[in-house]
């Protein structure tokens, strides 16, 4: 698949340093607001109060700004990588002999076509790169958490192995249930 993103590499890099940069920015403000309510709220200090808050307001506007760039340059590669890949695929729909298209129901091969584009366009568009973003936004957040209560951390983590399981289950019931609304859609 990034062999189509190799065209748009420069673009490519800057969504994911984005993605980068927004893994750390979002789980820094809760850490920074717990630490400016235990040290200048508690213990009044107005004026670091004041400095604190106007960190919170810089690191919101940059998140916005980085969040922006990320959400802008995914929307665009993912509608650039399928435009190009949509053009591939028409040159060889069009390249096959007619024999082919004897032997192959047109609604199976619109169906294959349209719904194999548009699940690689939501991967490019929507998938990988926030899978990644969020993957490494979660590590940080456990990180964080780890750094902050270690034992509230573990205690917390009991319901992953439950959610695997259930994520796994749900996975392998939507895939085969997908694949028979394909089938029948194709046989119209």
């Amino acid at each position: 698949m990034l062999k189509f993103a190799k065209p748009y590499r420069g673009y490519f890099i800057i969504a994911v340093i984005s993605a980068i940069l927004l893994s750390f920015l979002g789980p820094a403000r809760p850490l920074l607001i717990n630490y400016a309510v235990d040290n200048y709220i508690v213990i009044p200090n107005q004026e670091a109060l004041i400095r604190i808050t106007l960190v919170l307001i810089s690191i919101l506007v940059l998140e916005g700004i980085v969040q922006f760039f990320y959400i802008y340059l995914s929307t665009w590669l993912g509608q650039n990588i399928i435009q190009d890949l949509r053009s591939k695929v028409f040159k060889h729909i069009l390249s096959l002999k007619m024999k082919y298209f004897d032997n192959t129901p047109i609604g199976t091969l619109v169906t294959r076509t349209v719904s194999d584009i548009e699940t690689i366009a939501d991967i490019f568009s929507q998938g990988l790169l926030v899978i990644v973003a969020e993957l490494l936004k979660l590590s940080v957040v456990i990180l964080m958490m780890f750094y902050t209560d270690w034992k509230l951390t573990c205690v917390a983590l009991l319901t992953v192995p439950m959610l695997l399981f259930a994520t796994a289950w749900f996975k392998k019931n939507i895939k085969r249930t997908f694949q028979h609304v394909r089938t029948q859609i194709s046989n119209l």
